[in-house]
Protein backbone atom coordinates (compact mmCIF):
# COMPACT_ATOMS: atom_id res chain seq x y z
CA UNK A 1 0.00 0.00 0.00
CA UNK A 2 0.42 3.40 -0.91
CA UNK A 3 0.04 4.54 3.12
CA UNK A 4 2.54 1.91 4.62
CA UNK A 5 5.48 3.00 2.01
CA UNK A 6 4.98 6.71 3.13
CA UNK A 7 4.74 5.74 6.52
CA UNK A 8 7.75 3.24 6.56
CA UNK A 9 9.93 6.24 5.12
CA UNK A 10 8.93 8.78 7.32
CA UNK A 11 6.09 7.87 10.29
CA UNK A 12 5.50 11.25 10.89
CA UNK A 13 4.54 12.32 7.57
CA UNK A 14 0.52 12.95 6.13
CA UNK A 15 -0.57 11.06 3.43
CA UNK A 16 -4.21 12.38 2.13
CA UNK A 17 -6.20 12.31 -1.14
CA UNK A 18 -7.90 14.88 -3.08
CA UNK A 19 -11.23 13.05 -4.27
CA UNK A 20 -14.23 14.41 -6.42
CA UNK A 21 -16.66 16.40 -3.69
CA UNK A 22 -19.60 13.69 -4.76
CA UNK A 23 -18.48 10.30 -4.24
CA UNK A 24 -22.35 9.70 -4.97
CA UNK A 25 -25.73 10.70 -5.10
CA UNK A 26 -28.02 8.64 -2.70
CA UNK A 27 -30.17 6.61 -4.50
CA UNK A 28 -31.76 5.67 -1.41
CA UNK A 29 -29.33 2.69 -0.25
CA UNK A 30 -26.03 3.21 -1.16
CA UNK A 31 -25.47 5.93 1.56
CA UNK A 32 -24.34 8.50 -1.48
CA UNK A 33 -24.91 12.63 -0.18
CA UNK A 34 -28.02 14.14 -1.47
CA UNK A 35 -26.91 15.53 -4.52
CA UNK A 36 -26.94 15.49 -8.42
CA UNK A 37 -23.74 15.52 -9.77
CA UNK A 38 -20.43 13.67 -11.35
CA UNK A 39 -19.71 10.12 -9.11
CA UNK A 40 -16.51 9.34 -8.42
CA UNK A 41 -17.43 6.13 -7.47
CA UNK A 42 -19.63 5.62 -10.37
CA UNK A 43 -17.83 7.06 -12.92
CA UNK A 44 -13.81 6.81 -12.40
CA UNK A 45 -14.44 3.70 -9.81
CA UNK A 46 -13.16 6.43 -7.36
CA UNK A 47 -13.67 5.08 -3.55
CA UNK A 48 -12.38 7.32 -1.05
CA UNK A 49 -14.96 5.72 1.19
CA UNK A 50 -13.35 2.68 1.68
CA UNK A 51 -9.82 4.50 1.96
CA UNK A 52 -11.64 6.17 4.43
CA UNK A 53 -12.68 2.63 6.96
CA UNK A 54 -9.43 0.70 5.53
CA UNK A 55 -7.75 3.58 7.29
CA UNK A 56 -5.21 3.97 4.13
CA UNK A 57 -5.30 7.59 4.56
CA UNK A 58 -4.74 10.43 7.55
CA UNK A 59 -6.71 12.75 6.07
CA UNK A 60 -8.96 13.59 3.10
CA UNK A 61 -9.66 16.34 0.93
CA UNK A 62 -13.00 16.68 -1.31
CA UNK A 63 -13.04 19.10 -4.14
CA UNK A 64 -16.24 21.30 -2.81
CA UNK A 65 -15.66 23.66 -5.78
CA UNK A 66 -19.26 25.16 -5.43
CA UNK A 67 -20.97 27.40 -3.45
CA UNK A 68 -23.60 26.78 -0.89
CA UNK A 69 -26.35 28.29 -3.90
CA UNK A 70 -25.25 25.43 -6.09
CA UNK A 71 -28.17 23.37 -7.86
CA UNK A 72 -27.81 19.60 -7.13
CA UNK A 73 -24.24 20.69 -5.53
CA UNK A 74 -24.40 22.84 -2.96
CA UNK A 75 -21.36 23.37 -0.50
CA UNK A 76 -22.82 22.43 2.96
CA UNK A 77 -25.27 19.11 1.80
CA UNK A 78 -21.13 18.10 0.81
CA UNK A 79 -19.63 19.48 4.00
CA UNK A 80 -22.03 18.01 6.22
CA UNK A 81 -21.78 14.63 4.25
CA UNK A 82 -18.26 14.36 4.27
CA UNK A 83 -18.16 15.47 8.18
CA UNK A 84 -20.51 12.12 8.81
CA UNK A 85 -18.68 10.35 6.53
CA UNK A 86 -15.55 10.63 9.09
CA UNK A 87 -17.58 10.45 12.10
CA UNK A 88 -15.81 6.72 13.22
CA UNK A 89 -12.78 7.38 11.38
CA UNK A 90 -8.73 9.06 12.56
CA UNK A 91 -9.04 10.72 8.78
CA UNK A 92 -9.52 14.34 8.95
CA UNK A 93 -11.12 16.52 7.06
CA UNK A 94 -9.18 19.04 4.61
CA UNK A 95 -11.81 21.05 2.39
CA UNK A 96 -10.64 22.18 -1.03
CA UNK A 97 -12.39 24.86 -2.05
CA UNK A 98 -12.06 26.27 -5.43
CA UNK A 99 -10.65 29.59 -5.41
CA UNK A 100 -10.66 29.51 -9.26
CA UNK A 101 -14.12 30.11 -9.41
CA UNK A 102 -13.16 33.92 -8.51
CA UNK A 103 -12.07 34.59 -11.80
CA UNK A 104 -14.08 36.88 -13.41
CA UNK A 105 -16.72 34.85 -15.47
CA UNK A 106 -17.02 31.74 -13.26
CA UNK A 107 -19.47 32.79 -10.40
CA UNK A 108 -21.41 35.94 -10.50
CA UNK A 109 -20.26 37.91 -7.38
CA UNK A 110 -17.94 35.92 -5.25
CA UNK A 111 -17.30 38.21 -2.57
CA UNK A 112 -17.48 36.94 0.28
CA UNK A 113 -18.26 33.11 -0.79
CA UNK A 114 -14.66 31.72 0.73
CA UNK A 115 -14.82 33.69 4.08
CA UNK A 116 -18.29 32.16 4.70
CA UNK A 117 -17.10 28.70 3.30
CA UNK A 118 -14.47 28.49 5.37
CA UNK A 119 -16.28 30.09 8.73
CA UNK A 120 -19.24 27.34 7.99
CA UNK A 121 -16.66 24.29 7.88
CA UNK A 122 -14.52 25.53 11.01
CA UNK A 123 -17.64 24.32 13.38
CA UNK A 124 -17.63 20.30 11.88
CA UNK A 125 -16.14 18.17 14.35
CA UNK A 126 -13.75 16.37 11.52
CA UNK A 127 -12.51 19.53 9.82
CA UNK A 128 -8.81 20.22 10.30
CA UNK A 129 -8.44 22.84 7.66
CA UNK A 130 -8.89 24.23 4.43
CA UNK A 131 -6.14 24.12 0.71
CA UNK A 132 -7.43 26.61 -1.94
CA UNK A 133 -7.11 25.74 -5.75
CA UNK A 134 -5.87 27.88 -7.66
CA UNK A 135 -3.05 30.10 -6.93
CA UNK A 136 -2.98 32.53 -9.51
CA UNK A 137 -6.38 33.94 -8.67
CA UNK A 138 -5.17 34.10 -5.26
CA UNK A 139 -1.89 35.57 -6.34
CA UNK A 140 -3.76 38.52 -8.03
CA UNK A 141 -6.37 38.73 -5.42
CA UNK A 142 -9.02 38.17 -7.98
CA UNK A 143 -12.33 39.78 -6.97
CA UNK A 144 -10.79 40.12 -3.37
CA UNK A 145 -10.39 36.47 -2.60
CA UNK A 146 -6.55 37.00 -0.43
CA UNK A 147 -8.13 39.63 1.16
CA UNK A 148 -10.79 36.98 2.50
CA UNK A 149 -8.31 34.67 3.45
CA UNK A 150 -6.23 36.84 4.81
CA UNK A 151 -9.34 38.19 7.42
CA UNK A 152 -9.47 34.32 7.51
CA UNK A 153 -6.24 33.54 8.85
CA UNK A 154 -5.11 36.46 10.84
CA UNK A 155 -4.92 34.86 13.86
CA UNK A 156 -3.31 31.32 14.48
CA UNK A 157 -5.68 28.38 14.63
CA UNK A 158 -5.45 25.13 16.23
CA UNK A 159 -7.32 22.49 15.60
CA UNK A 160 -7.29 19.49 18.30
CA UNK A 161 -9.21 16.87 19.28
CA UNK A 162 -12.09 17.38 21.33
CA UNK A 163 -11.70 16.83 25.02
CA UNK A 164 -14.39 14.32 26.83
CA UNK A 165 -16.93 16.61 28.38
CA UNK A 166 -18.88 14.19 30.24
CA UNK A 167 -22.10 14.29 28.27
CA UNK A 168 -24.67 12.02 27.52
CA UNK A 169 -27.44 12.75 24.49
CA UNK A 170 -29.54 15.42 25.07
CA UNK A 171 -32.83 16.43 22.77
CA UNK A 172 -33.01 19.90 22.32
CA UNK A 173 -36.24 20.06 19.50
CA UNK A 174 -38.35 18.74 19.11
CA UNK A 175 -39.70 17.50 22.59
CA UNK A 176 -39.06 13.75 23.06
CA UNK A 177 -42.52 12.65 22.92
CA UNK A 178 -44.34 15.09 20.79
CA UNK A 179 -47.18 14.93 18.33
CA UNK A 180 -46.61 16.47 14.71
CA UNK A 181 -48.27 16.65 11.53
CA UNK A 182 -45.47 17.07 8.94
CA UNK A 183 -43.72 13.92 7.26
CA UNK A 184 -40.25 14.43 8.19
CA UNK A 185 -38.32 16.15 11.31
CA UNK A 186 -34.99 17.65 11.99
CA UNK A 187 -33.93 15.96 15.43
CA UNK A 188 -31.10 17.90 16.88
CA UNK A 189 -29.22 17.96 20.58
CA UNK A 190 -25.46 17.86 22.12
CA UNK A 191 -23.67 15.10 23.23
CA UNK A 192 -19.98 14.26 24.06
CA UNK A 193 -17.95 15.45 21.12
CA UNK A 194 -15.20 12.81 22.23
CA UNK A 195 -17.01 9.66 21.52
CA UNK A 196 -19.03 8.42 18.32
CA UNK A 197 -23.01 9.31 18.17
CA UNK A 198 -25.29 6.56 16.26
CA UNK A 199 -28.72 7.08 14.87
CA UNK A 200 -30.45 3.50 14.76
CA UNK A 201 -26.92 1.59 14.11
CA UNK A 202 -25.88 4.65 11.54
CA UNK A 203 -22.99 6.82 13.00
CA UNK A 204 -24.13 11.04 12.75
CA UNK A 205 -21.86 13.83 11.90
CA UNK A 206 -21.76 16.41 14.52
CA UNK A 207 -20.10 20.02 15.14
CA UNK A 208 -17.59 20.46 17.65
CA UNK A 209 -19.03 20.65 20.66
CA UNK A 210 -21.06 18.08 20.47
CA UNK A 211 -24.37 19.45 18.34
CA UNK A 212 -26.18 17.31 16.09
CA UNK A 213 -29.13 17.81 13.81
CA UNK A 214 -30.76 13.99 12.49
CA UNK A 215 -33.23 14.16 9.77
CA UNK A 216 -35.45 11.45 10.06
CA UNK A 217 -38.61 10.62 7.83
CA UNK A 218 -41.90 10.03 9.50
CA UNK A 219 -44.77 6.93 9.03
CA UNK A 220 -48.07 7.63 10.73
CA UNK A 221 -48.26 6.89 14.57
CA UNK A 222 -46.22 6.41 16.89
CA UNK A 223 -42.35 6.48 15.70
CA UNK A 224 -39.13 5.73 17.67
CA UNK A 225 -35.10 6.37 17.09
CA UNK A 226 -32.04 4.97 19.16
CA UNK A 227 -29.64 6.68 19.85
CA UNK A 228 -26.19 5.41 20.58
CA UNK A 229 -23.53 7.16 22.87
CA UNK A 230 -20.88 6.00 24.70
CA UNK A 231 -22.49 2.47 24.94
CA UNK A 232 -25.96 3.71 26.67
CA UNK A 233 -29.03 4.24 24.28
CA UNK A 234 -31.16 6.90 23.84
CA UNK A 235 -34.75 6.39 22.94
CA UNK A 236 -36.61 9.74 21.12
CA UNK A 237 -40.38 9.10 20.51
CA UNK A 238 -42.73 11.45 18.24
CA UNK A 239 -46.12 10.98 17.10
CA UNK A 240 -47.45 11.41 13.37
CA UNK A 241 -50.96 12.84 13.50
CA UNK A 242 -53.11 13.70 10.72
CA UNK A 243 -53.48 17.29 9.97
Amino acid sequence: LTYNTVKNADAECLFGVSPCGVWQNDDGENGGSATRGFEAYEEIYCDAVAWIKGGYIDFISPQIYWRFSTDGTPYDTLVNWWNETLEESNVDLVIAHGAYRYEQGEWQAPEGEMKEQVTFARKELSYKGSVFYGYDEIKNNASGISSELTELYKDEIIYTDPAPTGAGVAFSSPENGAAVTSESIYITGTSDPSAPLYLNGKALGRTKDGTFSAYVELKMGDNEFVFTHKGEEYTFAVTRERH
